[in-house]
């Protein structure tokens, strides 16, 4: 049976971390969502939630500039 390292099963760490900016507490929490991003985090202020993803080719294409 293989392994997830042997299937290219990338596990991530759940990070969460609080602060407090005016009297309200802000989450941000990365590696529970969008997996397939090469980068996610879920970020909480009170009833409002945002999921910001990104994603990006390993090489540069060619003949673009930005």
């Amino acid at each position: 049976m293989e392994s997830n390292a042997q299937k290219g099963v990338q596990i991530r760490e759940v990070v969460q971390k609080e602060f407090e900016v005016y009297g309200k507490k802000i989450t941000f929490q990365s590696g529970l969502f969008a997996l397939q991003a090469d980068g996610s985090v879920v970020v909480q202020m009170g009833e409002t939630v945002v999921l910001v993803t990104a994603t990006a080719e390993k090489e540069a294409a060619e003949g673009v500039d930005f």
